[in-house]
């Protein structure tokens, strides 16, 4: 069965919550996406919103034009190896990567709520997220902090 262009689901394999995911991350060629922002949140578990559309992360120099049901992004360099998880076989932005990456676009209450998860949950410290959101915009590092309950 068709599930998108070039890219077909086997009838006798079972079907998964991941499948649209899937769909779209083959859509842009495993080797050139990562899922990120606010579906990395999601399958990180550390917010129960589910996003309108698949977000994920390809190099700027693999641009390409919008296609249905995802949102693209791109970066001069794709996240490293640590910056990095696998989900079932998916190449998932880290938790600190996925509240910065999510944090640039101002979802302040997303933010809040992925970051005191994530926190809370061990995955990442208040030092991390800190350090990860270094080299951003002023406003996305300002968001961090308030996320965090920190002063400016």
């Amino acid at each position: 069965m068709r599930v998108r262009r070039g890219v077909y689901h086997l009838s006798e394999h079972p079907r998964s919550p991941l499948d649209g995911v899937f769909a779209a991350w083959l859509t842009l060629g495993p080797d050139k996406a990562v899922v990120s922002h606010e579906t990395a949140l999601h399958l990180l578990g550390l917010t129960d919103d589910v996003p309108d559309k698949v977000h994920l992360t390809i190099a700027r120099t693999h641009r390409r034009g919008a296609v249905a049901g995802i949102a693209l992004h791109t970066t001069t360099n794709l996240p490293s190896s640590e910056n990095l998880t696998q989900i079932e076989g998916l190449p998932v932005t880290s938790a600190a990567r996925s509240i910065v990456d999510t944090a640039s676009g101002g979802a302040e209450e997303l933010v809040t709520a992925a970051t005191r998860n994530a926190v809370r949950r061990g995955l990442i410290t208040r030092t991390e997220l800190l350090f990860a959101s270094q080299d951003q915009s002023g406003p996305t590092r300002q968001l961090i902090r308030r996320a965090l309950q920190l002063e400016d």
